[in-house]
């Protein structure tokens, strides 16, 4: 029963029938053209793409000399950075965008500080709601990741 209230959906959505409305079938070359043939989508994808590309590199970028570091030379303290790079999976999501707003947005720390020390009412910082702020989080989940799996290959 189980399975057949898993593979059903699934089987029917495969297919290219709607279950809730199976007049339509979205699934077929027409609705793959109409969808790429609006510009709006294709923005959104070539986006997708590209601060994809970005955070792949740049988290390879950072990830590549702490790989180097833990895997060629031993110094104090190793094991805990180690450690600390396993802190990205720990967390809970929630609580990693919590801390970036608290530091980075528009009312959070560093923006609050910025203000009182320049006098001014409008906030200086503005990289968190931007392709910026999304590299900022992608490379704090995935470089840990990057580093691990380099590692592991320099240690081979």
């Amino acid at each position: 029963m189980l399975g057949a209230g898993f593979y059903w959906p699934l089987l029917s959505f495969l297919s290219g029938n709607n279950p809730l409305h199976p007049e339509e079938s979205f699934l077929q070359w027409k609705f793959f053209k109409e969808f790429l043939s609006d510009p709006w989508n294709l923005r959104v994808i070539g986006f997708s793409l590209y601060q994809a590309f970005l955070s792949a590199l740049l988290s390879i970028l950072v990830g590549l000399p702490g790989a180097w570091l833990l895997t060629y030379y031993n110094f104090p303290g190793k094991r805990w950075f180690r450690l600390l790079t396993y802190l990205p999976f720990i967390l809970p999501s929630i609580l990693v965008v919590l801390a970036m707003v608290l530091f980075y947005g528009n009312n959070g720390w560093i923006n609050r500080g910025l203000m009182t020390i320049l006098g001014t009412d409008e906030p200086q910082v503005h990289f968190l709601y931007s392709l910026t702020g999304i590299l900022i989080a992608h490379v704090f989940y995935n470089f840990p990741l990057a580093m691990k799996i380099i590692g592991d290959q320099w240690e081979r």
